[in-house]
């Protein structure tokens, strides 16, 4: 009776469901916030610790090269722990790693600190997939993904505004770093108190009492999600070499302070939210996805470009909004993966693995193209420039999926 009374909850998508969903999101979004906004960060770092433009841009791809080494591997081993566990050891790991940044008496120590979240956060991606499919309805599956999205996107929207004016406040870079250690820290004891799971994964929902067999060797059957990599590689490479160091380009360009610089991107990541929320509750972009990534694809390069060509604070404003709301397509790609025909939850967990690898790896390319572009052409804007055209890989994904929807129409 007790395990009927708890899948018709699960089938009704319940309250307690949702408020576990903000509880982990919440400590996701305090360990991402610490790990994106390196760009805010550079210009104190290099001043004590005067990195080379390559290493700066090592440093800013340090994390993300560690997501894309321990990807599938990490999803695959930590999916078959309960996610409330897994997702505490993250919170509490990714404390510590923040506070050794703080601490790091030099480049190396700052690099092994940086790598050693990236591992902290693949090990979250596990949990937040299998948290989705044993408490939430499938038929909310999208709604669990815009929502889960645009609350990591307004927590980080309101850190990229934040950190700036406490690394003002607090004197410098790391006591920045172990104040926000501190905050995850509390967010990871949260999560210790009010979080929960529906039981080991594969006991609830799709592939309950069934074998899985090895999830790694079945995901590679699933095409598109080896179409949904590209797009997502080239989006993550263009933002994150933009987040890593546009703020020392408009400085060193037009004079704006990272303060500034700081809330025109927190603008820019509180745009995401609303986008990715209405793309997952209006039907009429459910049906139009091929249109909604190609407008994402084309508006970000444009976007992009034009942060680099201009220094009117009213323009850098929409521009940076524009570049939020074209992340809309987000949880509309993410929410593919968990409606793949036959997939099941541990299979879930590394096809999404395998998208977040491909995510992470393009954010890792990001940084490192342009420190070394700097490096050898003596010119950030030129790096910057290059890493604009990236998002038309979206365009390439568009219609990748639209023409396999077409050929195998029981897929899409």
């Amino acid at each position: 009776m007790r395990g009927a009374a708890a899948m018709a909850a699960r089938e009704e998508g319940g309250r307690e469901g949702w408020d576990v969903l903000i509880y982990f999101t919440v400590g996701f979004a305090s360990v991402l916030v610490a790990t994106t906004s390196l760009g805010l960060f550079l210009p104190d770092i290099n001043d004590d610790l005067k990195l080379s433009p390559a290493e700066q841009g090592l440093l800013g791809s340090s994390l993300l090269v560690a997501n894309v080494v321990f990807a599938i591997p990490m999803s695959w081993w930590v999916s078959r722990f309960r996610p409330w566990r897994t997702a505490a050891v993250a919170f509490v790991a990714a404390s510590g790693l923040i506070a050794l940044a703080g601490g790091a008496p030099g480049f190396g120590v700052l690099l092994l600190s940086r790598m050693g979240l990236g591992i902290v956060l693949q090990a979250c991606q596990s949990p937040r997939n299998i948290l989705i499919i044993q408490l939430i309805s499938k038929r909310r599956f999208g709604l669990a993904n815009g929502f889960t999205v645009a609350i990591v996107d307004v927590l980080m929207g309101a850190g990229t505004i934040l950190i700036p004016f406490l690394l003002g406040w607090l004197g410098g870079w790391r006591q920045t770093m172990f104040m926000w250690a501190g905050v995850v820290l509390v967010s990871a004891l949260l999560w210790l108190a009010l979080g929960k799971d529906g039981g080991r994964p594969g006991s609830r929902g799709r592939g309950e009492g069934e074998e899985e067999g090895t999830p790694i060797r079945s995901v590679f059957k699933y095409r598109e999600v080896w179409f949904i990599c590209l797009g997502m590689f080239g989006m993550l490479l263009a933002r994150l070499a933009f987040g890593n160091f546009w703020p020392r380009f408009v400085l060193e360009e037009h004079g704006i302070d990272v303060q500034t610089a700081g809330v025109l991107m927190g603008i820019g990541t509180f745009a995401m939210a609303p986008a990715e929320l209405g793309v997952v509750a209006i039907s009429f972009f459910a049906r139009h996805t091929t249109s909604v990534l190609l407008a994402c694809g084309v508006g970000q390069a444009l976007a992009y470009i034009g942060l680099i060509s201009t220094d009117s604070f009213p323009l850098l404003v929409l521009l940076w909004i524009v570049g939020g709301v074209m992340f809309s397509f987000f949880p509309i790609l993410i929410t593919r993966v968990f409606n793949l025909p036959g997939i099941t939850p541990r299979e879930v967990a590394v096809a999404s693995a395998t998208v977040f690898t491909a995510l992470w790896g393009g954010g890792a390319v990001g940084p490192l193209l342009v420190g070394f572009v700097e490096e050898t052409a003596g010119d950030l804007r030129l790096g910057l420039f290059i890493s604009a055209f990236t998002p038309l890989a979206l365009v390439a994904t568009a219609i990748l999926l639209a023409v396999y929807r077409r050929r195998a129409p029981v897929q899409g």
